[in-house]
This record gives structure tokens, C-alpha cells and sequence, in this order.
């Protein structure tokens, strides 16, 4: 019985970010899923820890990233109203 994160991958304007892989990677490793039309993700089966929620794409030709460190996961709960959002990479 593993913990998971629901949120959103946003562009910097604040719309949604659809189709893109978000990736929580922690103490044991990572996993992720893509995001849906809305923006929305929901990755489970993530063991107890400390995660770090992130994506990166390209658009238009330029690189985008987003991070959300600290994100803390229990046995048999979710993280709730993680908000991802893809900034030029420097």
C-alpha cells in the first residue's frame, strides 16, 4: 500500500500543460505519469518519503522545467495540490 501526489503541470501563463511526463523521483527511486487535457496528473504506489516533483519539455524550441521539492508522501495517503509549472530552463 503506497502513498501518491495528485497535481497540475501549468505553463508560466498559467494554463494547463497537457501530454507531458511528470516525474516524482525520492528515496527509492522515481516513477511518474503524463499529464491529461487539463494539466492534471496522479502518480501512485509511491513508497514513504521525501519526492521531487518535475517535468521538462521543449516548446517552440526552447527548453521548460518545473520542480517542486520537498513533497512529502505517507503509506496509504496523497499529496494534494501539487502545481508544477514549466519556466524557461536556464
Amino acid at each position: 500500500q503506497g502513498g501518491g501526489i495528485d497535481g497540475r503541470l501549468l505553463l508560466a501563463d498559467g494554463t494547463p500543460a497537457p501530454g507531458i511526463w511528470v516525474g516524482a523521483n525520492g528515496p527509492e527511486g522515481g516513477t511518474g505519469a503524463p499529464s491529461g487535457p487539463d494539466g492534471r496528473f496522479s502518480i501512485r504506489e509511491l513508497a514513504p518519503g521525501t519526492y521531487t516533483v518535475g517535468a521538462n519539455h521543449e516548446i517552440d524550441g526552447k527548453r521548460m522545467r518545473g520542480l517542486v521539492p520537498g513533497v512529502s508522501v505517507s503509506t496509504g495517503t496523497v499529496a494534494t495540490g501539487v502545481e508544477v509549472v514549466l519556466q524557461p530552463a536556464e
